[in-house]
C-alpha cells in the first residue's frame, strides 16, 4: 500500500503535460495500434488509453500517473475521461507503457516503477530506445524494462535490449528498429499487426479470395465450354454416322434393284 502522505513529486496537476517528440509519438502510436488491433481481433472488453489521467488514491486525488499507454479491462465506461480506480465500474489497469524521452527520463526511471507499484498495476514496460535514462543509483540506461507484480511485490523482471517475455499478454516484446512491438515468438517472426497492417492484410486476403473466385469461375466457364464443345462434336459424329448409314442403305437398295 502507498504511504498516508505521498511524496510531493507524486502529485500531478490537471494541466500537467510533458512534451512529446515526433519520434516518441510515432512509437506510442504504433504500439497503441497493435493493442487496439489485438483487442478488436479477440473481441475483448478493454480500453487502450493514451496519456490518460490514472489516479488510485481517493484521499489524495492529485497523486497519480499519466501513462503513455494504459490497457484497462473491462473498458472504461463511456463518458469518463480519467481512470479513477475508486469509481464504480472502473476496470483493472492490466498494463502500462512508458516511452522514455529526454524530458521524461528521470521520472520514468526513478519515480515511475514506485508509483505504478502503489497503483496496483500488474505490469509496466519502460521503453528507452535512445538511452536517455539512468536511475539515481547509476543503474541504466536500459532499452527495455519489464516490471511485474508477483507474490512478493512489484519487481523488475527484465532489463536489457530485448526480447522480453510479457506475462500480461502471454507474448514477447521485441524491438524492431527503434519501435517496440509484440510478437508470438522471441525472434519477432510472428508480429502482432497494427490496425493499418491488419486492414491491409484483410484487404489482401479479400483480394486473394476474389482472385481465387475469379479463377474458379473461369475454370467453370472453361469446363462448360469444353463440355459444350464435346457435345457439339458428339452431335457432328452422330450426324456423320447417320449420313453414312443412309448412304449405305441407298447403295444396298440400288444393288438390290439391279440384281
Amino acid at each position: 500500500m502507498w504511504a498516508p502522505s505521498p511524496p510531493e513529486h507524486w502529485y500531478l496537476t490537471d494541466d500537467f503535460n510533458m512534451p512529446v517528440t515526433a519520434d516518441t509519438q510515432r512509437r506510442e502510436n504504433t504500439l497503441q495500434s497493435v493493442f487496439e488491433a489485438h483487442v478488436a481481433r479477440q473481441g475483448r472488453d478493454a480500453s487502450i488509453l493514451a496519456n490518460v489521467a490514472f489516479r488510485w488514491d481517493q484521499a489524495h486525488p492529485g497523486v497519480g500517473v499519466d501513462p503513455d499507454i494504459l490497457w484497462l479491462e473491462p473498458a472504461l465506461p463511456e463518458g469518463r475521461r480519467s481512470v479513477l480506480t475508486w469509481e464504480e465500474g472502473t476496470g483493472v489497469p492490466r498494463l502500462a507503457v512508458e516511452f522514455v524521452s529526454r524530458d521524461t527520463a528521470h521520472k520514468d526511471y526513478n519515480h515511475g516503477p514506485e508509483k505504478y507499484a502503489a497503483a496496483g498495476i500488474d505490469e509496466l514496460w519502460v521503453f528507452d530506445p535512445d538511452g536517455f535514462g539512468r536511475r539515481d543509483d547509476g543503474d541504466g540506461p536500459h532499452r527495455l524494462q519489464v516490471w511485474r507484480r508477483t507474490r512478493s511485490g512489484f519487481h523488475r523482471l527484465y532489463a536489457g535490449a530485448g526480447p522480453a517475455r510479457t506475462e500480461a499478454l502471454a507474448a514477447w516484446l521485441v524491438v524492431c528498429d527503434d519501435t517496440l512491438r509484440v510478437a508470438d515468438d522471441p525472434e519477432g517472426r510472428a508480429l502482432w499487426p497494427t490496425v493499418p497492417e491488419e486492414r491491409d492484410a484483410a484487404r489482401q486476403e479479400r483480394d486473394r479470395a476474389a482472385q481465387e473466385r475469379d479463377a474458379a469461375r473461369q475454370e467453370r466457364d472453361r469446363a462448360a465450354q469444353e463440355r459444350e464443345h464435346a457435345a457439339q462434336e458428339r452431335d457432328r459424329e452422330r450426324i456423320r454416322a447417320e449420313e453414312a448409314e443412309a448412304r449405305i442403305r441407298a447403295l444396298e437398295a440400288l444393288l438390290a434393284a439391279r440384281s
